[in-house]
């Protein structure tokens, strides 16, 4: 989960691993502007948060914090999945 203006959404695992996210990096979400939603997509993620505000832009950011971070237990948790 990340929070963004107060909210909170949910994110898939492998949109931060795709983005090789770590602690301390900023993401850029879109969520829809006319309706509430639970989720949220990951446009980016930069690293170490040197993007600069855009204060012009509907794009939410948020930082990466530790609990948003797979750990390789889960991962493995996840490979071991059958479907």
């Amino acid at each position: 989960q990340v929070l963004s203006n107060g909210r909170n959404y949910k994110v898939l695992l492998a949109s931060i691993t795709y983005f090789k996210g770590e602690v301390g990096d900023e993401i850029v979400i879109l969520v829809p502007i006319d309706k509430q939603t639970e989720w949220a997509a990951v446009e980016n993620i930069v690293k170490g948060g040197e993007r600069q505000p855009n204060a012009d832009s509907d794009v939410s950011t948020v930082t990466l914090q530790e609990k948003d971070t797979p750990s390789v237990e889960k991962e493995k948790q996840l490979d071991d999945l059958e479907i």
